[in-house]
């Protein structure tokens, strides 16, 4: 099954953002990130056999119990691979980076060598849309939405379907807490 490891926000966030995509994300040429799948992504696992997701569960516990909860907030519009030549369009993470940074490093070690080490710099954000035909400027795009509590992190499946991906809850795992 493909799965990713990500922290959901609030569905009013969800709601503002939703709103703000439509409005920026106007041109057909982009394929915005439907509302309930808005989220900050951790980790791409990939295809997962089922007989591993009680062994990847036990880790990840194992992961959150060691970390705190902790407050993010939301802000601006960047594009990657560049802001001004956006192929992948993305809200900002301000206020709690550096923790979702900080968790983001406790799962990838806890994973150990199971799953593929990222090649990249991880930059918390929130996908919003995918430029399908050339590149979009989002210089200048502003955006905020107020500090909110991130007491857990969840393991997400991913059904591709016709109408997109559905990702649906496989587990929860509480920051500091028990099982």
């Amino acid at each position: 099954m493909r799965t990713f490891i990500g922290i959901e926000i609030p569905f009013e966030a969800k709601r503002k953002i939703f709103e703000m995509e439509k409005e920026i994300l106007k041109s057909k040429a982009v394929k915005k990130v439907e509302l309930n799948n808005l989220h900050i992504t951790l980790k791409f696992l990939g295809e997962v056999n089922e007989r591993k997701i009680e062994e990847l569960k036990s880790i990840l516990f194992s992961a959150a119990e060691n970390s705190h909860p902790f407050m993010a907030s939301i802000g601006d519009a960047y594009g990657f691979p560049e802001t001004n030549h956006a192929r992948i369009v993305y809200l900002s993470i301000e206020k709690g980076k550096a923790d979702i940074i900080r968790l983001f490093k406790s799962i990838e070690k806890s994973i150990g060598s199971e799953f593929k080490k990222e090649d990249r710099e991880y930059i918390p954000h929130i996908t919003i849309g995918r430029v399908k035909k050339g590149r979009m400027n989002m210089k200048g795009i502003r955006f905020s939405y107020p500090p909110f509590s991130v007491d857990h992190f969840t393991l997400f499946k991913s059904e591709l379907k016709r109408t997109g991906p559905e990702y649906i809850i496989i587990q929860r795992f509480k920051l500091g807490g028990f099982r």
